[in-house]
Formats: structure tokens, C-alpha cells, sequence
């Protein structure tokens, strides 16, 4: 195999195989002799017979083996509706990072990302994690971004329990203790080279009058935060997602809007010039998909894969009446449309 970020000192590194999510061997030699990279490994199923007992505790090589064989059609179609649109989010988010990216050690980015529940917040974090920001992070030879997911403290509880709920929650993740102090946390993110996305998620829903104070403890605890080593790369993501209403007169419409209302609110009113220690930025407001955007992504995704003529319109014609399209039913539709329109000779490259 060819791979240019490998070099001397690479022997024993696993080989991970992106397309069925698993490793496949271990470097044992690279050749530059012929001024490309050339890398030897050794394979999975050789390593295996080596010592069985590898094979016995990953208990993924038959998951791999029907991975492989799926990966390539439905879990590929499953994730690519949820390319479409975002390109709000994203101009603004690589604008940020193009700023701001050589200071996340000492000054991380802390976003805010908020929109209806049906608008696919996990998603957008998966998208988020492998796509957009290997993309626009300056990382050569790096590909992987860490991905931690940190609790949200349970609602019902006076603020300064949640506050110190919030705390050991975040120490719980980095660390794996609940008791470890700013420095320790420091300390283990400084261990990882990769650069490490943290998200929250917090439930419009269960919106407290005290919810308001804790995103602001919570600002300011990543204000506080220790730097990293220089060259460190951290970002903390808070998913608000807010209660979709579907009826106005269904029980409890009212309480729901008014904790949405809230929730924006606070999200327009909130003033990052107060955390100067850290590089905040809330993204626009995830929305209801249009067709324009639809149209966009059967140009630039959908069309490798597909008979983009017949994808297209059969997409336009469910776009018949609608303006907009919560991203949870598109990607339902566009999942469907592309499983019947899918070629078989369609690339992943």
C-alpha cells in the first residue's frame, strides 16, 4: 500500500481500514526507493494464526467480515442524506478555525449548536467529527479527531449540584475519575495528540430556570481551563436542541414553546466577550432542508454513487408543496431514494 504520512518508526502501528472500520494488519517495513512511499504489513488473518488469542479478544473479525460486505451499500447510503445542507454551519465554523486554529491549546473553541430536534443534531455531530473538521484542521498526516461525549447534568436539582455534577462529569470523561482537579484533566488531554472534540447535549425540553446559569458555569469553566501544550488542538460542542411542536394545540405546546423561547433567547442575548479566554461562537440555527440544497448534494455527492437523473426527480417531485424538509424526514426519503437509484459500479474514492 502507498501512504505518505507513514515513516521510519511506524513499525508495529496498526493499519485501520476506514472503509469497514477495522484493523486490517501492522506496519512492519516502508521501501522510498522508487520516490513514492511504499508500506508493508502484515495482515489481520496472519497476525491471528500468530497468536490466536488476538482474535479471540477483538471479536470483530466476523463483525468486520459482514461489515465489509454491507458497508460498501447500506451504511454508506444510511450517512450520506446527512451531507446535505449545512454549509451555514460549516463557512462558519472554517472561517473560526482558519483564525483561530494555532491558539485552541490556550484558547479553545466553545460552540453552541442549536436548532429543532428534528434536525439531526447527532448527525451533525458525526459529520462534524469525521468529515468537516479532519477537513479543515491543518493536521498533516492526521486524519482522526478524538471524540469524547460528556453527560449533561440531570435536571430537578439546585444549581449548585448541577454545577458539581457537570464538573465530575467532565472529569469522568477525560479521565475516567470523577475526583480529578482542572490539572490532572489538563494532563490527560495533553497525553492525546490528536485534536479532541468534546460535545454536550442538553434537551430543550427539559429546560429549568436554572439552565441559563449552568451554560454560563459551564462557559466559564472551559474559560478557566488550564492551556494545553503548544500544538494541542481543543473544541467543546453544545448540542441545544429545541422541542418540535407539531400541533399548536397539542398538550403541552404551550409549555414547550415557552422553554424554546427561552432557550433562544438566552442564545441571542449571550455576550462572549465576557469569556475572554476562549474562542466562542454559536452556529446559525440548524433548519428545515430546501430543495436548492437538495439539488447541491445529488451534484456533489449523490450523483457518484447514483442515476442522478432519476434521483433527482424523483426528489424534486417530493418536493412538490413543501418548501422545507425536516432533515429527520428527508434523510428517511433520500435513504430510500438512493437504495432504489444506486449503481453498482458507483465509487467510495
Amino acid at each position: 500500500m502507498h501512504a505518505k504520512c507513514v515513516k521510519h518508526g511506524f513499525s508495529g502501528t496498526a493499519v485501520w481500514n476506514k472503509e469497514i472500520k477495522a484493523v486490517v494488519g501492522m506496519v512492519v517495513s516502508i521501501d522510498t526507493s522508487d520516490n513514492r512511499t511504499t508500506t508493508y504489513m502484515i495482515p489481520a488473518s496472519q497476525l491471528i494464526k500468530a497468536w490466536p488469542e488476538l482474535g479471540k479478544q477483538r471479536k470483530a473479525g466476523d463483525h468486520a467480515k459482514v461489515d465489509s460486505e454491507r458497508r460498501p451499500r447500506e451504511s454508506f447510503i444510511y450517512f450520506l442524506p446527512y451531507l446535505s445542507d449545512r454549509s451555514q454551519q460549516a463557512d462558519r465554523l472554517e472561517l473560526t478555525l482558519d483564525e483561530c486554529e494555532d491558539c485552541l491549546h490556550e484558547k479553545p473553541l466553545v460552540s453552541i449548536i442549536h436548532g429543532d430536534e428534528k434536525e439531526c443534531h447527532d448527525k451533525f455531530i458525526k459529520r462534524l467529527h469525521e468529515v468537516m473538521l479532519p477537513q479543515m484542521l491543518c493536521e498533516p498526516g492526521r486524519v482522526h479527531v478524538d471524540l469524547t461525549m460528556v453527560e449533561w447534568p440531570s435536571m430537578k436539582e439546585d444549581i449548585k449540584m448541577r454545577c458539581k455534577k457537570l464538573t465530575n462529569n467532565i472529569s469522568k470523561a477525560l479521565t475516567g475519575s470523577r475526583r480529578a482537579n482542572a490539572g490532572e484533566i489538563k494532563e490527560a488531554l495533553n497525553r492525546k495528540i490528536s485534536p479532541q472534540m468534546i460535545y454536550f447535549t442538553l434537551p430543550v425540553a427539559a429546560w429549568e430556570e436554572n439552565e441559563a446559569e449552568l451554560v454560563k458555569y459551564w462557559l466559564q469553566y472551559w474559560n478557566e481551563f488550564p492551556d494545553l501544550n503548544a500544538g494541542r488542538k481543543l473544541m467543546v460542542f453544545l448540542c441545544m436542541k429545541y422541542k418540535h411542536i407539531a400541533d399548536n394545540h397539542a398538550e403541552g405546546s404551550e409549555m414547550y414553546r415557552k422553554k424554546n423561547d427561552a432557550a433562544r433567547h438566552f442564545i441571542h442575548a449571550l455576550q462572549y466577550v465576557e469569556y475572554a479566554n476562549i474562542i466562542g461562537l454559536t452556529l446559525d440555527e440548524l433548519q428545515a432542508v430546501a430543495w436548492g440544497d437538495v439539488d447541491m448534494w445529488i451534484t456533489t455527492y449523490a450523483e457518484k454513487f447514483c442515476n442522478d437523473t432519476e434521483l433527482r426527480t424523483r426528489a424534486m417531485d417530493y418536493y412538490k408543496n413543501r418548501e422545507k424538509v425536516p432533515m429527520l424526514e428527508l434523510a428517511e426519503k433520500l435513504e430510500h431514494l438512493l437504495s432504489e437509484t444506486w449503481r453498482k459500479e458507483g465509487s467510495f474514492v
